[in-house]
C-alpha cells in the first residue's frame, strides 16, 4: 500500500551518468543456489576479478552478512524468507542506482521473489547465476544444514517449512 504523504524525489544526475563516470554498466549479478554449493565463494571471486582487471565499483551481499544486519528481525518462515528479499531487492536497487555493480549471494529457491527483483531494475539489469551443485557435495560442506532442510518438509522452530 502506497503512502500518500511519500513522493520519490527525482535525481538529476541518472543512473547512466553514474555509470559513465564509474566505467561501466551499473548491473546486479544474483547468485543463487543451494547452501554450500559455493555462491559467496564465487561472488568474492567474481568480486576481486572485477576489481583487479577492470578497476570496476563494486559491493557483495551475502546473505548471513545481511540477516546479521538489515535482516536480524527476520527468522526463515516463509514469509520472513519473502520479506528478507524484498528488502535485498530494494538495497540492490539503490547501490544500482548509484552505479555499481551489485555482486549478491542468495539461497533465494523461489523464481517468484527473484523476480520481484528483477523487476525493480531495467531489463538487463539482472544477471541472475544459478551455481549447480550436487546435493551431496552442498551437504558435505553446509555447516548450518539448509541443504538438506530444503528437501524436507520437517518444519523448523518457528513453523516455516522450506520449499521442495
Amino acid at each position: 500500500m502506497k503512502n500518500k504523504y511519500i513522493i520519490p524525489h527525482n535525481h538529476t544526475v541518472s543512473i547512466q551518468e553514474r555509470g559513465q563516470i564509474k566505467g561501466h554498466q551499473p548491473v546486479i549479478l544474483w547468485f543463487t543456489g543451494l547452501s554450500g554449493s559455493g555462491k559467496s565463494t564465487i561472488a568474492n571471486i567474481v568480486e576481486a576479478s572485477l576489481l583487479e582487471n577492470f578497476s570496476s565499483h563494486t559491493t557483495l551481499l551475502d546473505g548471513d552478512n545481511i540477516r546479521t544486519g538489515l535482516n536480524n528481525d527476520l527468522g526463515f518462515s516463509l514469509t520472513d524468507r519473502k520479506e528478507n528479499i524484498r528488502r535485498i531487492g530494494e538495497v540492490c536497487k539503490l547501490f544500482h542506482n548509484a552505479g555499481l555493480i551489485v555482486i549478491t549471494a542468495f539461497i533465494s529457491p523461489l523464481h517468484e521473489d527473484r523476480d520481484t527483483v528483477r523487476n525493480l531494475l531495467p531489463q538487463g539489469h539482472f544477471i541472475e547465476i544459478f551455481v549447480d551443485c550436487p546435493l551431496e557435495v552442498c551437504e558435505s560442506r553446509d555447516p548450518k544444514n539448509l541443504s538438506k532442510k530444503c528437501f524436507t518438509s520437517e518444519p523448523e522452530k518457528d513453523g516455516a517449512v522450506f520449499p521442495h
